[in-house]
């Protein structure tokens, strides 16, 4: 979480500083930090065999996010059509793994995201809207998910324990 959260705010100073490049490579490295945290919990997590990518993996949000600090559209728009195409595979499997008011709320911001590196927006712009679409994805993603700690699983194992007992 402190590489995210390093990241953002690197980011977004880089974006707000008049010069340039000032703060990319720190930038760069705590993004790296972040995707390589993030694609560790996600594939923690349990889920139904096949593709691995979709739209709430990590590395295509640090290549959105990353053509957007370093003001590469054509990296922003890539991981950005990439994005879109996944969300649509998975609202056509009814797959979305959260609310379709919230897919389509998170594919408008994506949308507008990428609207704004093509256009005269600042690219603050742009970042601020993707990182709206990318929190609705990540509050999504863990809304179904209730974390272990010691007492969920006393709890589970004592649940466990009395269906048990009164099988037998």
């Amino acid at each position: 979480m402190a590489a995210t959260g390093a990241f953002i705010a690197l980011a977004a100073l880089a974006l707000a500083l008049p010069v340039r490049g000032a703060l990319s490579l720190p930038a760069l490295v705590a993004a790296v930090l972040a995707v390589v945290a993030m694609d560790e919990v996600y594939l923690a997590v349990p889920r139904a065999p096949g593709a691995r990518l979709h739209g709430a993996e990590s590395t295509m949000a640090f290549l959105l996010l990353a053509g957007i600090a370093a003001e590469l559209p054509q990296i922003a728009l890539l991981a950005g059509a990439v994005k879109l195409l996944l969300v649509a595979v998975r609202w056509f499997r009814r797959a979305l793994g959260m609310p379709a008011w919230v897919a389509l709320l998170r594919v408008v911001l994506l949308a507008a995201a990428l609207g704004a590196t093509l256009g005269p927006w600042p690219w603050g712009l742009a970042f601020g809207l993707a990182m709206g679409s990318e929190a609705l994805d990540r509050a999504a993603f863990y809304a179904g998910r209730e974390p272990s700690t010691p007492g969920s699983r006393m709890q589970a194992e004592a649940r466990a324990a009395l269906r048990a007992s009164r099988v037998a």
